[in-house]
């Protein structure tokens, strides 16, 4: 009987610490964007979006190409979840850098003077193993400022556009600004502007939650006070 009440007692205490091992969580992560060149694509612009109209499965249609007005750099910041493929936008600083192009761009800014785009969130989602979602920013040059968002879809376009680099370790996204909380791009009428951005992880940072939570550190508890009282039952009375 004495077996018996020990063995269960050890089962019980390895149980109750496999139930308290903390699951994966996402990661804080930072992507550095810059330029560069795939075949068939090069990022990371600003550009108008005013040709190649293309009608998309989802019924909307998207403007793939345009005047590059402006090269790309800077972070973007969020939480990553390799496992289910998402990316939780938080944030980011970019610099919109002038191509000397003459005109208005977004219809509010010098197209010659640089800009700076603060990145105020956003979310991707995996779908076809492709990212799909939106990204808000915040477009700013001589006291103008104005909101603007981008919606990157999962269809695939010219060479990498759209597309996850292996592991999430970086992105290819291509997208047109958007004109309501929907993410709906801007179709016939409206500001049609584009994003072509390439970003490369540069810092894992840590693992969310590293601790386990209090009702774990419980369970934790309970697992050690069984494996103590097996041990005491196996030991020999003096």
């Amino acid at each position: 009987m004495k077996t018996g009440v020990t063995t269960l007692a050890v089962a019980l205490a390895f149980a109750m610490m496999a139930v308290a091992a903390p699951a994966a969580h996402a990661e804080s992560v930072t992507y550095e964007i810059n330029m560069e060149s795939f075949p068939g694509y090069v990022g990371s612009y600003f550009h108008s979006a005013t040709y190649g109209a293309m009608h998309m499965p989802d019924g909307v249609t998207y403007y793939g190409g345009g005047t590059r007005n402006y090269e790309v750099s800077g972070t973007l910041t969020g939480l990553l979840d390799r496992t289910a493929g998402t990316l939780e936008v938080t944030g980011g600083e970019l610099f919109a850098e002038s191509r000397g192009y003459s005109g208005l761009f977004l219809g509010a800014f010098d197209a010659k003077s640089d800009i700076d785009v603060a990145v105020t969130g956003g979310h991707f989602e995996t779908v076809n193993g492709r990212p799909s979602g939106v990204l808000h920013m915040v477009f700013s040059q001589l006291g103008t400022v104005l909101p603007v968002s981008f919606a990157f879809v999962p269809y695939h376009f010219s060479g990498p556009a759209n597309s996850w680099m292996e592991n999430q370790s970086g992105f290819v996204l291509w997208g047109n600004n958007t004109e309501d909380e929907n993410g709906l791009p801007m179709s016939s009428t409206g500001l049609r502007i584009g994003a072509d951005l390439v970003g490369r992880l540069v810092d894992n940072g840590v693992p969310m939650n590293p601790h386990p939570e209090p009702g774990s550190l419980v369970l934790f508890g309970l697992g050690g006070l069984g494996l103590a009282y097996a041990v005491r039952k196996r030991r020999p009375r003096a």
